[in-house]
């Protein structure tokens, strides 16, 4: 069956169609490849090495509600077609396409993952007061300008309730080693659905071109 839309290159040398994904087109190395090497604040931050959106990830998959956790580890995986937009950006009225796109492409992600699809409100609170936590510490202090409205609704994190969760910068292997493992301890815990985790894990290269036909 054809696909729809423009593809990309995967680090496994497949391809990914971000507007027409399949639940075939993802596996768990695959998801934290991309993520360990996406930088947060679109580079923006004040450490030599970038924070990526792989470890903000697992930030969230500690801090939120525990029966949350896979879905807070892979609730930012549409960025590994659609790349990490800034909040401010991401919610411009013409950035409707991309939220809209990022959605459906996220939910089949979730499929894939053997979870429903959507974000939970709770979870939402959480992902956004990690960012305004991981801004103070990252990125020198929060001009007000960016984040005056933001902070009123998504109060950062104190110390004492990170509970020795680390925000510093990890290298982009240190960063896809953390999220899988994150994902493996959630899923061998008690109280969350087994999955096959070496069949999620594997490398596989997903649907390719024919040698005639292009990405763009």
């Amino acid at each position: 069956m054809s696909r729809e839309g423009p593809c990309i290159q995967t680090s496994e040398g497949g391809v990914l169609y971000p507007f027409d994904p399949r639940v075939e087109d993802f596996n768990l190395r695959l998801v934290a490849h991309s993520l360990a090497r996406l930088s947060r604040f679109t580079g923006h931050t004040r450490p030599l090495l970038p924070y990526t959106v792989a470890q903000h990830s697992v930030v969230v998959s500690l801090m939120c509600d525990p029966a949350d956790a896979i879905r807070a580890l892979l609730h930012d995986a549409g960025e590994i077609a659609f790349n990490d937009v800034p909040y401010p950006v991401k919610q411009h009225p013409a950035m409707a396409f991309y939220r809209e796109a990022e959605d459906r492409f996220l939910d089949v992600v979730f499929e894939a993952f053997g979870l429903s699809p959507g974000l939970p409100a709770g979870l939402k609170e959480v992902d956004r007061r990690v960012t305004a936590t991981e801004g103070g510490v990252l990125l020198g202090g929060l001009n007000p300008e960016v984040w005056g409205d933001y902070l009123a609704l998504y109060p950062p994190y104190r110390q004492d309730e990170l509970d020795g969760v680390r925000l510093l910068p990890v290298p982009a292997d240190e960063a896809f080693d953390m999220f899988v493992r994150r994902y493996v301890a959630v899923r061998l815990s008690p109280g969350h659905a087994p999955d096959d985790v070496e069949r999620l894990f594997r490398w596989h290269a997903g649907p390719r071109l024919p040698e005639d036909e292009r990405c763009w």
